[in-house]
């Protein structure tokens, strides 16, 4: 519309929504709206689609004799080849992935492509830098199995997968001859004998993936395992680390608080209940629960006898297994305690299901600063391999401490110019409430900085904030004790129901 064909009414003018009807106006915003996610949608798949044919750009460490490596339907056989079983360690950050588990069958079902464009996550990038250097074919006959399963946004330095790949040994024929060698014997090879390479001489795998995978996500170790290693299920134990600035909260109280999670406990109140698992038993043993400071200072804005506030804790846990969600609401109710909002006999309480026979309702805390540290395995079970070919070259994790020393000075930088404005703030000279007479303002006892009154002023505040770590705090009007917060429905009655309504949608024998 051009301005010339506009009226207008004292002076301004009147544009074509101005006499549309308010319901109409509502109407056409939420088209709007709906508009401009869908384009947002799109524009994130195209940077994720880029983003693939930027990494496909890269390495192809298959040797050359694609032809012979090709059955007559142009597919690579990897049945040709035998296969070992291997465990990897796997260092990633999860900022800006969508959990660690993979959406469906990525590598042979379109579908689950698209998601993985959509909603890329560790557990993705990792089968498809897999099949793309022929280590694998597809998903379902390489007994993979993950250690743990960590959410959207969750970090892992010691994450552990372990799955059958292609070796550099060959298939040998099995002699009374042959007795003093050591043939690998298992099953995926249909009863073949092979003679594995020396560790010198296997692929250097962390070096071949890494090479095809994203900055965040960083192979850093593999292991020779036996046929009957589980990820999953050989591991003894988990250990994480939740970390969070002091701020106000009381450290000896949270550390009590604490205390009383170690032991064997049913922890059904503090965790999201999967009710596609059918689960029915909630018992966990937490060998490790304390919260302690960080091992080093990070950046402190405060000074004085608020420098402590600044400091830098973690809550570090370990535990032989973890339910969904399990770490993230524990750290909720930590907080709670910490701000004295709750007592630390709260999670006694919740313990017992006959005081809480369902969830009560409550946020659990924030994704980020969540990390899966390590996953322990017995000696006997793994030895880690951090070299590539040979002894001295220790290339992969030279390409992760490059990859972290860029990311560490690109965010430091930024940490810094935070902190140096939080800081520049806190020393701001104001002057003081108790100044009531012309006399005393401008005077050098009435001055003081943001520092002394920010607490009573934030503490004033209307709405009250509870902290969900990550940065994230929540806005209530009025705290409502756990004890009085309503309740989720018993575990068992919602298993049940879930059970039944699926019952309508399934036949009996997929349930």
């Amino acid at each position: 519309m051009s301005t010339s064909n506009l009226s207008t009414v004292n002076g301004c003018p009147v544009t074509e929504y101005d006499n549309v009807e308010r319901s109409n106006l509502i109407a056409r915003i939420q088209q709007l709206e709906t508009e401009l996610s869908k384009r947002d949608l799109d524009l994130k798949k195209l940077r994720n689609k880029l983003s693939t044919q930027n990494r496909n750009i890269h390495m192809d460490y298959t040797d050359r004799r694609k032809d012979s490596k090709k059955n007559k339907s142009g597919e690579f056989d990897i049945k040709k080849y035998p296969r070992r079983k291997i465990a990897l360690k796997v260092s990633y950050f999860g900022w800006d992935y969508y959990g660690f588990t993979k959406n469906g069958n990525l590598l042979d079902d379109e579908k689950g492509k698209e998601e993985q464009e959509t909603w890329p996550t560790v557990e993705g990038e990792l089968f498809i830098a897999l099949k793309r250097c022929h280590m694998i074919v597809n998903e379902a006959d390489c007994d993979y199995s993950r250690c743990g399963r960590t959410d959207k946004g969750v970090s892992g330095f010691g994450q552990v997968i372990s799955l059958y790949v292609r070796t550099k040994g060959e298939f040998v024929e099995q002699t009374a001859g042959d007795s003093d060698q050591e043939l690998y014997m298992d099953p995926i090879n249909n009863g073949k004998a092979v003679k594995l390479p020396s560790e010198e001489a296997e692929f250097p795998y962390p070096k071949m993936l890494n090479s095809l995978l994203p900055q965040y996500i960083r192979v850093i170790a593999w292991s020779p395992v036996n046929s009957e290693f589980s990820a999953r299920f050989s591991c003894k134990a988990r250990q994480y680390r939740y970390i969070f600035p002091k701020q106000n909260l009381d450290i000896e109280a949270m550390n009590k608080a604490a205390q009383l999670y170690m032991g064997t406990h049913d922890f059904r109140n503090f965790c999201k209940l999967d009710l596609g698992k059918n689960i029915k038993n909630f018992e966990r043993t937490i060998l490790e629960a304390k919260v302690v400071p960080l091992e080093f200072s990070p950046l402190n804005p405060f000074f004085g006898d608020s420098k402590e506030m600044g400091s830098w804790y973690q809550f570090r846990v370990k535990g032989t297994a973890f339910l969904w969600h399990q770490v993230r609401c524990l750290v909720a109710i930590l907080f709670l305690v910490g701000q004295g909002l709750e007592s630390p006999s709260i999670i006694s309480k919740m313990m017992d299901i006959n005081c809480f026979s369902g969830k009560p309702e409550y946020e659990m805390a924030s994704d980020i600063p969540l990390i899966l540290e390590d996953c322990e395995y017995s000696e006997s079970d793994v030895n880690w391999v951090y070299f590539n070919g040979n002894s001295s070259d220790y290339s992969s994790l030279t390409l992760l401490d490059k990859g972290l020393n860029s990311m560490w000075q690109e965010l430091g930088i930024k940490a810094i110019t935070s902190t140096l404005l939080l800081y520049k703030m806190n020393t701001l000279p104001l002057v003081s409430q108790a100044s009531t007479t012309s006399e005393d303002v401008g005077s050098e006892s009435s001055l003081t900085c943001w520092q002394d009154l920010r607490k009573t002023n934030l503490s004033n505040s209307k709405a009250p904030e509870i902290i969900a770590g990550g940065g994230k705090v929540l806005n209530i009007k009025n705290y409502i004790p756990i004890e009085k917060r309503k309740c989720n429905e018993p575990v068992e009655l919602r298993n049940k129901r879930f059970r039944e309504k699926m019952a309508l949608k399934l036949p009996n024998e997929q349930l």
